[in-house]
């Protein structure tokens, strides 16, 4: 699968500034980044905003399950270990 960068918009758990930064998201749907304002530990989980997909290829059974990403202008970030109890 090729990869596919991403330009976030974030928003830090701690000081509630707005920072960017570029992540490859193909497969992975949690980064753990700093605060670019105040370095604190960022959780950033990309799950919330993935959907299924179907497709069902014309003259086959074949079912292919997808995924969408559909990301809000800003991402809010979690304080680490807070995504364990969600």
């Amino acid at each position: 699968m090729k990869d596919m960068k991403k330009r976030l918009n974030l928003t830090c758990w701690n000081c509630h500034e707005t920072f960017e930064l570029t992540l490859d998201i193909t497969n992975q749907p949690l980064f753990s980044r700093e605060c670019s304002h105040c370095n604190a530990q960022c959780i950033i989980d990309l799950n919330p905003y993935r959907q299924p997909i179907s497709e069902v290829l014309r003259g086959r059974e074949i079912d292919l399950e997808k995924e969408k990403l559909i990301l809000p202008e800003q991402i809010p970030t979690i304080k680490p270990n807070e995504e364990e109890s969600s």
